[in-house]
């Protein structure tokens, strides 16, 4: 009987150990709002003397809770608890997603001084980085840069600014009409039929570059175009043109109809007499009388 205590006692004690022994590593976290400051919270389980956390970017603490600061990215973190004594040991990871809390937005306006254009840096938001494409094949990393084209003509100019550090990136895109002088012809008529609205310049010349602006938002290059809006009503359309051979430069802008067409209406009258009825058929609006 006695044995058989003893051996009840032993394993009652090596049960103990092994139960003392388990460990498992846990935690879990979250971003503080407005900011990439994150905070960790241990919550490990079982008997262990010791943890390390690792941070994903080089960083690491050994205290039980952990607050740090990340540049946007991508981190594996992980804690490890341990005991060296009961032989406990567990890791535990996991993946955090860091997006960027900046906000920048790119835009720029135009001022004219003779031949020279100054473009205005207006952007908002922490950016140090500005990158101008002018259209031409030239460009700026000036904040606010003067610059002349070589030629007139239409051009799309585009402002980038942006911070490697936030990865806060914006482009901003604007067209730019650069005249020069002489004389040019850019009146114009536009017929609405079926739909669909053709443009006429009054003047043709194979000189001129022709830009059409159909006051919807949608833009031609074509000497004669056909446009189709997608909505009834009024717009006002304008007509750029420019010879580069003369360094002539000229817009000119009138209102355009898309408007549904006239109705008509079919009717008719008659009269009897002496047993033979006399039809008159007459109408309303555009069309023709049948009679």
């Amino acid at each position: 009987m006695k044995k058989f205590t003893l051996i009840i006692t032993f394993f009652l004690f090596i049960l103990n150990q092994i139960a003392s022994a388990q460990c498992q590593a846990n935690f879990v976290f979250n971003q503080q709002s407005g900011s990439n400051t994150i905070s960790f919270v241990n919550t490990s389980s079982g008997n262990y003397s010791a943890l390390y956390w690792y941070l994903g970017d080089g960083s690491s603490a050994s205290t039980s809770n952990v607050t740090h600061t990340y540049a946007p990215g991508i981190y594996g973190v992980c804690l490890t608890v341990w005991d060296s004594l009961n032989g406990c040991q567990s890791t535990f990871c996991d993946t955090l997603y860091i997006n960027s809390t900046a906000t920048c937005q790119a835009s720029f306006t135009t001022t004219y001084q003779g031949n020279l254009i100054q473009f205005l840096n207006n952007s908002t938001g922490p950016y140090t980085q500005v990158y101008w494409s002018f259209g031409d094949g030239t460009n700026s990393t000036l904040i606010s840069p003067w610059h002349q084209f070589a030629q007139p003509g239409v051009y799309t100019v585009c402002l980038t600014v942006g911070d490697s550090s936030t990865s806060c990136f914006d482009t901003y895109c604007q067209t730019v009409v650069f005249q020069g002088t002489g004389n040019c012809d850019a009146s114009f008529t536009s017929v609405d039929s079926a739909g669909f609205t053709w443009f006429f310049p009054t003047v043709y010349n194979p000189n001129y570059y022709y830009y059409w602006s159909f006051g919807d938002g949608n833009s031609s290059t074509q000497s004669y175009p056909v446009h189709q809006y997608a909505t009834q009503g009024t717009f006002l359309a304008c007509l750029t043109v420019i010879d580069s051979s003369t360094n002539c430069f000229i817009s000119n802008c009138d209102s355009v109809s898309n408007l549904p067409p006239a109705g008509c209406v079919a009717a008719f009258n008659y009269q009897v007499s002496n047993g033979t009825a006399y039809f008159a058929g007459f109408n309303s609006g555009v069309g023709g009388v049948a009679s």
